[in-house]
Protein backbone atom coordinates (compact mmCIF):
# COMPACT_ATOMS: atom_id res chain seq x y z
CA UNK A 1 0.00 0.00 0.00
CA UNK A 2 2.62 2.14 0.99
CA UNK A 3 4.62 1.74 -2.00
CA UNK A 4 1.55 2.32 -4.24
CA UNK A 5 0.98 5.60 -2.65
CA UNK A 6 4.87 6.40 -2.73
CA UNK A 7 4.11 5.74 -6.81
CA UNK A 8 1.36 7.87 -6.82
CA UNK A 9 3.12 10.77 -5.48
CA UNK A 10 6.37 10.25 -7.72
CA UNK A 11 3.23 10.33 -10.69
CA UNK A 12 2.43 13.48 -9.42
CA UNK A 13 5.30 14.90 -9.28
CA UNK A 14 6.22 13.77 -13.05
CA UNK A 15 2.85 15.32 -14.24
CA UNK A 16 3.39 18.79 -12.23
CA UNK A 17 7.14 18.88 -13.73
CA UNK A 18 5.89 17.62 -17.20
CA UNK A 19 3.28 20.79 -17.44
CA UNK A 20 5.67 23.18 -15.76
CA UNK A 21 7.85 22.45 -18.60
CA UNK A 22 5.04 23.09 -20.91
CA UNK A 23 3.89 26.72 -19.71
CA UNK A 24 7.11 27.66 -19.47
CA UNK A 25 7.80 26.46 -23.36
CA UNK A 26 4.73 28.28 -24.41
CA UNK A 27 6.04 31.78 -22.34
CA UNK A 28 9.59 31.42 -23.69
CA UNK A 29 7.77 31.03 -27.57
CA UNK A 30 5.25 33.91 -27.06
CA UNK A 31 2.53 31.81 -27.42
CA UNK A 32 -0.11 33.22 -25.32
CA UNK A 33 -2.86 30.82 -23.62
CA UNK A 34 -5.60 30.62 -21.48
CA UNK A 35 -4.83 27.03 -19.91
CA UNK A 36 -3.40 23.66 -20.41
CA UNK A 37 -5.72 20.53 -20.38
CA UNK A 38 -3.50 17.40 -20.74
CA UNK A 39 -4.78 14.99 -23.88
CA UNK A 40 -3.83 11.80 -24.34
CA UNK A 41 -0.05 11.10 -24.66
CA UNK A 42 2.12 8.12 -24.94
CA UNK A 43 5.71 6.53 -23.66
CA UNK A 44 7.60 9.55 -25.13
CA UNK A 45 5.60 12.50 -25.01
CA UNK A 46 2.56 14.23 -23.24
CA UNK A 47 0.22 16.41 -24.86
CA UNK A 48 -1.74 19.18 -23.94
CA UNK A 49 -4.82 20.87 -25.75
CA UNK A 50 -3.47 24.94 -25.83
CA UNK A 51 -6.77 26.87 -24.86
CA UNK A 52 -6.28 30.51 -26.89
CA UNK A 53 -9.31 32.90 -26.72
CA UNK A 54 -10.06 33.04 -30.56
CA UNK A 55 -7.98 30.43 -31.69
CA UNK A 56 -8.59 26.98 -33.19
CA UNK A 57 -7.64 24.58 -30.39
CA UNK A 58 -3.59 23.36 -30.87
CA UNK A 59 -2.06 20.42 -28.98
CA UNK A 60 1.32 21.50 -27.33
CA UNK A 61 4.14 18.14 -27.43
CA UNK A 62 6.42 17.74 -24.51
CA UNK A 63 9.08 15.29 -24.66
CA UNK A 64 8.49 12.64 -21.05
CA UNK A 65 12.30 10.68 -22.05
CA UNK A 66 15.42 12.08 -23.27
CA UNK A 67 15.22 9.72 -26.17
CA UNK A 68 12.90 7.78 -28.59
CA UNK A 69 15.38 5.31 -29.70
CA UNK A 70 19.30 4.68 -29.43
CA UNK A 71 20.03 7.16 -32.17
CA UNK A 72 17.75 9.59 -31.71
CA UNK A 73 16.98 12.08 -29.00
CA UNK A 74 13.33 13.46 -28.55
CA UNK A 75 14.69 16.94 -29.78
CA UNK A 76 16.08 14.96 -33.02
CA UNK A 77 12.80 13.21 -33.83
CA UNK A 78 11.08 16.22 -33.58
CA UNK A 79 12.90 17.94 -36.31
CA UNK A 80 12.57 14.92 -38.26
CA UNK A 81 8.55 15.24 -37.44
CA UNK A 82 8.75 18.93 -38.16
CA UNK A 83 10.93 18.21 -41.28
CA UNK A 84 8.39 15.25 -42.72
CA UNK A 85 5.07 17.21 -42.31
CA UNK A 86 6.09 20.05 -44.36
CA UNK A 87 6.41 17.60 -47.22
CA UNK A 88 3.22 16.44 -46.77
CA UNK A 89 0.41 17.93 -49.16
CA UNK A 90 -2.13 15.21 -49.77
CA UNK A 91 -1.48 13.85 -46.71
CA UNK A 92 -3.72 15.19 -43.62
CA UNK A 93 -1.07 15.35 -40.62
CA UNK A 94 -0.99 17.93 -37.92
CA UNK A 95 -0.06 21.48 -39.43
CA UNK A 96 0.85 24.23 -38.75
CA UNK A 97 3.40 22.56 -36.90
CA UNK A 98 5.77 24.99 -35.02
CA UNK A 99 9.03 24.04 -33.03
CA UNK A 100 9.27 25.39 -29.60
CA UNK A 101 12.23 25.48 -27.30
CA UNK A 102 12.37 21.45 -26.40
CA UNK A 103 8.63 20.49 -27.74
CA UNK A 104 6.24 21.49 -30.21
CA UNK A 105 3.12 22.99 -31.21
CA UNK A 106 1.01 21.99 -34.01
CA UNK A 107 -2.50 21.89 -35.08
CA UNK A 108 -5.12 19.73 -33.71
CA UNK A 109 -6.21 16.85 -35.42
CA UNK A 110 -10.05 15.99 -35.35
CA UNK A 111 -11.33 12.33 -34.38
CA UNK A 112 -9.89 9.84 -32.05
CA UNK A 113 -7.52 6.79 -33.05
CA UNK A 114 -8.57 3.88 -34.83
CA UNK A 115 -7.34 1.04 -32.04
CA UNK A 116 -9.62 2.81 -29.23
CA UNK A 117 -12.68 2.97 -31.49
CA UNK A 118 -11.98 -0.52 -32.65
CA UNK A 119 -10.89 -1.58 -28.93
CA UNK A 120 -14.02 0.06 -27.16
CA UNK A 121 -16.14 -1.45 -29.93
CA UNK A 122 -17.09 1.35 -32.20
CA UNK A 123 -15.27 0.14 -35.34
CA UNK A 124 -16.56 -3.02 -36.56
CA UNK A 125 -14.39 -5.63 -38.11
CA UNK A 126 -15.58 -4.73 -41.48
CA UNK A 127 -15.30 -1.03 -40.81
CA UNK A 128 -11.57 -1.99 -39.66
CA UNK A 129 -10.96 -3.26 -43.31
CA UNK A 130 -12.42 -0.27 -44.99
CA UNK A 131 -9.98 1.73 -42.66
CA UNK A 132 -7.34 -0.17 -43.91
CA UNK A 133 -7.75 0.65 -47.59
CA UNK A 134 -7.80 4.14 -46.70
CA UNK A 135 -4.92 4.05 -44.93
CA UNK A 136 -3.25 2.22 -48.06
CA UNK A 137 -3.70 5.00 -49.50
CA UNK A 138 -2.23 7.48 -47.22
CA UNK A 139 0.70 5.30 -46.79
CA UNK A 140 0.94 5.30 -50.69
CA UNK A 141 0.81 9.29 -50.20
CA UNK A 142 3.79 9.24 -47.85
CA UNK A 143 5.74 7.09 -49.96
CA UNK A 144 5.67 8.95 -52.95
CA UNK A 145 8.23 11.25 -51.26
CA UNK A 146 11.92 10.04 -53.25
CA UNK A 147 14.78 11.29 -50.40
CA UNK A 148 16.82 14.10 -52.86
CA UNK A 149 20.59 13.85 -53.71
CA UNK A 150 22.83 14.63 -51.50
CA UNK A 151 20.12 15.25 -48.66
CA UNK A 152 21.21 16.97 -45.31
CA UNK A 153 18.09 17.75 -43.97
CA UNK A 154 16.80 16.71 -40.65
CA UNK A 155 14.99 13.98 -41.56
CA UNK A 156 17.46 10.72 -40.95
CA UNK A 157 18.30 7.79 -43.22
CA UNK A 158 17.66 4.69 -41.57
CA UNK A 159 20.29 2.57 -40.76
CA UNK A 160 20.77 -1.23 -43.20
CA UNK A 161 21.98 -1.27 -47.01
CA UNK A 162 18.75 -1.00 -49.67
CA UNK A 163 18.57 -1.79 -53.18
CA UNK A 164 16.61 0.95 -54.82
CA UNK A 165 15.37 5.12 -54.10
CA UNK A 166 15.13 5.81 -50.56
CA UNK A 167 11.22 7.32 -49.76
CA UNK A 168 10.07 8.77 -46.93
CA UNK A 169 8.70 6.37 -44.49
CA UNK A 170 6.33 7.33 -41.57
CA UNK A 171 8.55 4.66 -38.99
CA UNK A 172 5.48 3.96 -36.90
CA UNK A 173 2.43 3.42 -38.50
CA UNK A 174 -0.14 1.51 -36.93
CA UNK A 175 -4.11 1.85 -35.78
CA UNK A 176 -3.08 4.15 -33.02
CA UNK A 177 -1.35 6.90 -35.16
CA UNK A 178 -4.33 7.26 -37.47
CA UNK A 179 -7.36 9.56 -36.61
CA UNK A 180 -10.74 8.86 -37.61
CA UNK A 181 -13.89 10.61 -37.50
CA UNK A 182 -17.45 9.68 -39.39
CA UNK A 183 -18.09 11.01 -43.05
CA UNK A 184 -21.83 12.17 -42.83
CA UNK A 185 -22.81 11.51 -46.06
CA UNK A 186 -21.35 7.90 -46.40
CA UNK A 187 -22.28 7.13 -42.22
CA UNK A 188 -18.38 5.08 -42.24
CA UNK A 189 -15.38 6.81 -40.84
CA UNK A 190 -12.79 8.32 -42.70
CA UNK A 191 -9.08 9.07 -41.94
CA UNK A 192 -8.80 12.49 -40.73
CA UNK A 193 -4.96 12.64 -40.09
CA UNK A 194 -2.24 10.53 -39.11
CA UNK A 195 0.21 11.64 -35.92
CA UNK A 196 3.06 11.00 -34.36
CA UNK A 197 6.17 11.51 -36.99
CA UNK A 198 8.68 11.28 -34.85
CA UNK A 199 10.12 8.46 -35.83
CA UNK A 200 10.06 9.58 -39.56
CA UNK A 201 13.27 8.93 -41.71
CA UNK A 202 14.15 7.92 -45.29
CA UNK A 203 14.42 4.39 -46.22
CA UNK A 204 12.87 1.36 -48.28
CA UNK A 205 8.67 1.66 -48.18
CA UNK A 206 8.82 -1.95 -46.81
CA UNK A 207 9.47 -1.03 -43.41
CA UNK A 208 6.41 0.59 -42.25
CA UNK A 209 4.90 -2.43 -42.99
CA UNK A 210 6.79 -4.50 -40.04
CA UNK A 211 4.64 -2.14 -37.73
CA UNK A 212 1.61 -2.95 -39.31
CA UNK A 213 2.05 -6.95 -39.34
CA UNK A 214 2.64 -6.58 -35.51
CA UNK A 215 -0.24 -4.54 -34.48
CA UNK A 216 -2.88 -5.07 -37.54
CA UNK A 217 -2.05 -7.85 -39.75
CA UNK A 218 -1.31 -10.36 -37.78
CA UNK A 219 -4.45 -9.87 -35.68
CA UNK A 220 -7.09 -9.64 -38.43
CA UNK A 221 -7.40 -11.79 -40.80
CA UNK A 222 -7.95 -10.33 -44.76
CA UNK A 223 -6.51 -6.77 -43.34
CA UNK A 224 -3.25 -7.37 -45.15
CA UNK A 225 -5.02 -7.63 -48.51
CA UNK A 226 -7.36 -5.05 -47.72
CA UNK A 227 -4.50 -2.17 -47.35
CA UNK A 228 -2.78 -3.35 -50.44
CA UNK A 229 -5.16 -2.58 -52.30
CA UNK A 230 -5.74 0.85 -51.29
CA UNK A 231 -1.80 1.27 -51.41
CA UNK A 232 -2.08 0.14 -54.87
CA UNK A 233 -5.13 2.89 -55.60
CA UNK A 234 -2.93 5.18 -54.15
CA UNK A 235 -0.29 4.85 -56.87
CA UNK A 236 2.51 2.83 -55.03
CA UNK A 237 3.51 -0.57 -56.25
CA UNK A 238 3.37 -4.06 -53.80
CA UNK A 239 6.09 -3.91 -51.29
CA UNK A 240 9.13 -6.26 -52.55
CA UNK A 241 7.58 -9.54 -50.18
CA UNK A 242 11.54 -10.88 -49.50
CA UNK A 243 12.71 -7.61 -47.91
CA UNK A 244 9.17 -7.05 -45.87
CA UNK A 245 9.39 -10.22 -44.47
CA UNK A 246 13.34 -10.24 -43.67
CA UNK A 247 12.62 -6.79 -42.27
CA UNK A 248 9.96 -8.25 -39.75
CA UNK A 249 11.90 -10.80 -39.12
CA UNK A 250 14.93 -8.54 -37.76
CA UNK A 251 12.33 -6.24 -36.15
CA UNK A 252 10.67 -9.44 -34.50
CA UNK A 253 14.28 -11.01 -32.86
CA UNK A 254 15.56 -7.42 -31.85
CA UNK A 255 12.39 -7.02 -29.78
CA UNK A 256 12.34 -10.39 -28.08
CA UNK A 257 16.63 -9.48 -27.49
CA UNK A 258 15.75 -6.45 -25.71
CA UNK A 259 12.83 -7.98 -23.63
CA UNK A 260 10.27 -5.92 -25.24
CA UNK A 261 7.58 -8.08 -25.73
CA UNK A 262 5.41 -9.32 -22.77
CA UNK A 263 5.50 -11.89 -21.41
CA UNK A 264 2.27 -13.52 -22.74
CA UNK A 265 3.16 -12.79 -26.27
CA UNK A 266 6.63 -14.44 -26.50
CA UNK A 267 5.54 -18.04 -26.90
CA UNK A 268 3.33 -17.15 -29.75
CA UNK A 269 6.46 -14.59 -31.17
CA UNK A 270 8.95 -16.89 -30.96
CA UNK A 271 6.39 -19.42 -33.30
CA UNK A 272 5.69 -16.29 -35.31
CA UNK A 273 9.29 -16.30 -35.89
CA UNK A 274 10.06 -19.69 -37.07
CA UNK A 275 7.54 -19.74 -39.43
CA UNK A 276 8.54 -16.59 -41.50
CA UNK A 277 10.91 -17.57 -44.13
Amino acid sequence: MEQEEGRGVQQERRDMDLRGQAEAMLLAGGVPFESLQPHAGGQQHQLYKVVQAGQPQRLLKVPKVDCIGPDRSCWQGLRAEAAALALMRDVPVPTPYVLLDGGALMAHVPGQAADYLYKHGRLSTTALSEVCFSMGKQLAGIHRHRMPEDYQGAIPVLPGEFEGPHRLVHGDYHLGNVQLVIDRRRGAFKVSGVVDWVNSGWGPPEWDFVELHISVFRQLSGSREAFLGGYRAGGALAPNRARELRLLSEELQRRLALGQVPEEHKGDWVRWLSELP
